[in-house]
């Protein structure tokens, strides 16, 4: 605002909310704004339920008194990897040149397609600027700690800024494409409120916390236990199948137990 800037780091978030079913997540902000004002942001990021589609919408709150009133810019840089989770992503193994030219600008966001499939990002109430860029070394602690690499190269296509007055919203929405159109809004924080007030009694929850762990193997089903950490693994399936049939989940059951079994051998089913 007015030339400035501020980071909305951990040290402006006011309160932080996440759905225990993993569909959700909402982070609200204070962020000063210089003179004494300050400006409010709720940060939601959600998942849209059996597609590879993520949303994050960002709404300038109001901040009571203290309110700078006018308009304000957020300015957004999105980070892109493409790589399995066993792996890290550095730049000079080829990828600082690829990366880019497999980057291009769309009407309302980007494209990004380094191998096969393709990763697209769409904004709604805000402006994308095409401007590659590569962020060199970054730190990853945790993975440190386990005697892995320590730190990875991040790029970014390109950034986004949008201009905010009180109640106005801006989403930025990511996914996988599978030739069907990005949803504008995806609701999982609403529609997580209207269950948990319409659910009576455990049934209804533990159903639905099954169903958020089973997904689609190709024509078949899996269990999906523990991403994006590991994917399918035979001991947590077949111990998590043991309430699917609890919950008459039986045509669900029949799908995994086929997909494991093309992978029998000698009478067993493989752990991995």
């Amino acid at each position: 605002r007015e030339g400035y800037s501020r980071e909305l780091d951990r040290k402006c978030v006011t309160r932080f909310t996440a759905d225990p079913a993993g569909r959700f997540a909402r982070w609200d902000f204070s962020v000063p704004c210089g003179m004494g004002r300050e400006t409010a942001f709720s940060l939601v990021l959600s998942l849209s339920e059996g597609r590879n589609v993520a949303s994050l919408k960002v709404t300038r709150a109001e901040a009571r008194e203290r309110d700078v009133g006018d308009q304000v810019r957020l300015v957004f840089r999105p980070d892109v990897e493409w790589r399995s989770f066993h792996a890290t992503t550095k730049a000079y193994s080829g990828l600082e040149g690829s990366f880019p030219v497999a980057s291009r600008a769309t009407d309302d966001g980007f494209v990004f397609a380094p191998f096969d499939g393709r990763f697209e990002m769409k904004v709604c109430g805000g402006v994308y600027h095409h401007e590659p860029q590569w962020c060199y070394s970054v730190a990853h602690p945790e993975e440190a700690e386990r005697g892995q690499d320590g730190s990875g190269d991040l790029f970014s296509p390109g950034w986004i800024s949008a201009d905010l007055k009180v109640g106005e919203s801006v989403e930025l929405v990511g996914s996988l494409a599978d030739g069907r159109p990005l949803p504008t809004a995806v609701v999982a924080e609403e529609s997580a409120r209207r269950e948990a007030k319409d659910a009576a009694g455990l049934a209804a929850p533990l159903r639905r916390a099954l169903e958020l762990y089973i997904v689609k193997r190709d024509d078949l089903k899996t269990v999906i236990a523990g991403y994006p950490w590991f994917l399918d693994w035979g001991r947590d399936t077949f111990i998590f199948m043991r309430g699917m049939i609890a919950a008459g989940k039986t045509d669900e059951s029949l799908k995994i137990l086929k997909a494991f079994a093309a992978f029998e051998e000698n009478g067993t089913l493989p752990n991995i």
